[in-house]
């Protein structure tokens, strides 16, 4: 036996057992009397969501926004219209609070963006996209004419307060009709053409004509240079229900004429071309009784708009070729009711579409010439779009 055995030997019980139990203890000399304890979990990153996150708001209205922030104690916001904090007159104005008020006219795009960022992380933030939309008019209707059966179409002589025209479907008891003192009474007008014993479809009274130009078509084309006084009756190739002035030039016209395309004419309607591979309204399809949506941009004279039982269709080059427009449209609004662009801003197009054997309809809008439209409304009862300048 060696000295240190004998040592050892020699130790207390006692003492043997608290150095056992010292080179279990952790480096600090502690004893472990228990499991480890756990780790603090991960802070919860910041997250922000607005509500709504999307709605129509028409002009000069307000919609109360509200921002919800999560994964901190601070919800606090700072709030945006388009990027510029707290808004402006042109994209509406927003609250501390997420009181949004739109402006008095409806900007271009037509879609602003509201975003709350996170005071408490800047990296964070939502957003709510809104539409604004006119203000539907409101107020009593009472009949004041005219006579002669069914309104057809409205056209207004912007060049006279108080003057417009109005075409109808009984011919033989007048197909067009005047007013000068705002409808409150009603005078027919003798063309002394087939319109006086057809249907009236369409009327075109140019801006640039002064008043004095007037087109008119149904079952034929007619002109008047003097203020609707006197007219001059055109033979086209196809009979024809809806016409397109082009605003640039109101010499250039252009003619749905279901089952054969869209004729042009170049020379004030004097002569008529049929425009090959044109798109072609089905004859006889609900779309082809009803007015034939046609209209020429109001910035881009060589922009077409043509809206058939079939789809929308867009030409870049006066007719020459024709494109269908579908991004935006649902997948059953292929049946084109009728088309209006806006006088008051450039690029956009609204265009009532629907199911060809169905009542109602969705209204669209496009704000890049036609190249996508956006749904503003859906189970709409009605033919015409007009938009209110």
């Amino acid at each position: 036996m060696n000295r240190t055995s004998a040592v050892s030997m020699a130790l207390p019980l006692w003492v043997l057992l608290g150095l056992a139990l010292a080179g279990c203890s952790g480096g600090n000399g502690s004893i472990n009397s228990g499991p480890p304890s756990p780790s603090p979990s991960p802070s919860q990153p910041v997250s922000v969501s607005v509500s709504p996150s999307s709605a129509f708001v028409g002009v000069t209205q307000s919609l109360q926004l509200t921002a919800t922030v999560s994964g901190t104690t601070n919800q606090n916001v700072t709030w945006a219209v388009n990027g510029a904090s707290g808004g402006n007159a042109s994209v509406g104005t927003v609250s501390t609070a997420g009181l949004y008020t739109a402006p008095s006219q409806i900007p271009n795009p037509q879609k602003i963006t509201v975003a709350a960022t996170s005071q408490a992380d800047s990296t964070r933030s939502a957003s709510a996209t809104l539409t604004i939309s006119r203000i539907p008019p409101s107020g009593t209707w009472q009949r004041t004419g005219p006579d002669g059966g069914t309104a057809t179409v409205l056209a207004e002589d912007v060049s006279h307060p108080g003057t417009a025209y109005a075409g109808t479907d009984l011919g033989n008891l007048g197909a067009l009709w005047k007013t000068i003192d705002f409808g409150q009474t009603w005078a027919p007008l003798v063309t002394n053409s087939l319109l006086d014993q057809a249907a009236a479809f369409d009327i075109a009274v140019p801006v640039s004509g002064g008043g004095n130009i007037i087109y008119i078509c149904g079952g034929a084309f007619a002109f008047s240079q003097d203020g609707g006084t006197t007219w001059k009756q055109v033979t086209t190739p196809a009979r024809t229900r809806g016409m397109a002035v082009t605003p640039q030039d109101q010499s250039i016209i252009y003619l749905s004429a279901p089952g054969s395309g869209v004729l042009k004419s170049q020379d004030t309607g004097t002569t008529w071309a049929l425009l090959s591979g044109s798109p072609v309204i089905t004859a006889g399809s609900p779309t082809a009784v009803l007015h034939n949506p046609i209209q020429v941009d109001l910035t881009q004279s060589n922009t077409v708009y043509y809206g058939t039982d079939h789809g929308m269709f867009v030409s870049n080059d006066g007719g020459a070729t024709w494109a269908q427009s579908t991004t935006g449209f649902a997948a059953g609004d292929t049946a084109i009711r009728d088309l209006a662009t806006d006088q008051a801003s450039t690029g956009i197009v609204f265009a009532l579409a629907g199911l060809a054997t169905s009542t109602v309809a969705s209204l669209y809008q496009s704000t890049d010439h036609g190249s996508s439209w956006t749904l503003l409304s859906s189970a709409l009862d009605g033919e015409r779009v007009i938009p209110i300048p």
